[in-house]
């Protein structure tokens, strides 16, 4: 994989976190690892195609998605489990978007659409099995995680591994 597509969507999250819920991120050091579902997180992926095939993964622990709900949404209380859903596959959204328009821009890329952790992208198959990059982040909202599986190969017909 490309540092370059690692160090545009780190910069993405860290700038999204900023201009979006005033949160300062930290990124730890990347890992390799093997994403399951948790009722214990709130997930949300979205597929790339382009000069980098892919899935990009945001997962949140329960506390630190409903802090970035509630500030998304200027609500306090309980936020019911379906608008923390919501809000994780706005902000995947949101990153994938930004990070097309930066360094993975230089040739044309399609986003898939977001959806919830568990569900099946694009390409067929859940994303959830294969291996990824793992970095996890610290902030203001407490610790969430980007997952990552990139290929530079080009379109495949299935989620992609690194």
């Amino acid at each position: 994989m490309k540092a370059e597509y690692l160090s545009c969507l780190v910069e993405s999250v860290s700038e999204i976190f900023s201009a979006m819920l005033n949160s300062e991120t930290t990124s730890g050091s990347v890992m390799m690892t093997t994403r399951r579902n948790s009722e214990k997180s709130i997930g949300a992926h979205i597929s790339f195609f382009g000069p980098a095939d892919g899935v990009v993964m945001l997962s949140f622990p329960v506390n630190t998605a409903t802090n970035v709900a509630r500030t998304l949404t200027c609500t306090e209380g309980t936020i019911p489990r379906e608008m923390l859903e919501d809000c994780v596959v706005e902000l995947v959204g949101i990153l994938a978007a930004r990070s097309t328009f930066r360094d993975l821009a230089s040739s044309p890329v399609r986003i898939g659409e977001p959806s919830c952790e568990g569900e099946e992208n694009e390409g067929g198959g859940s994303p959830l099995a294969c291996a990824m990059l793992e970095i996890p982040f610290e902030s203001n909202m407490g610790p969430f995680s980007l997952h990552i599986a990139l290929s530079s190969a080009g379109r495949s017909d299935s989620a992609v591994g690194v």
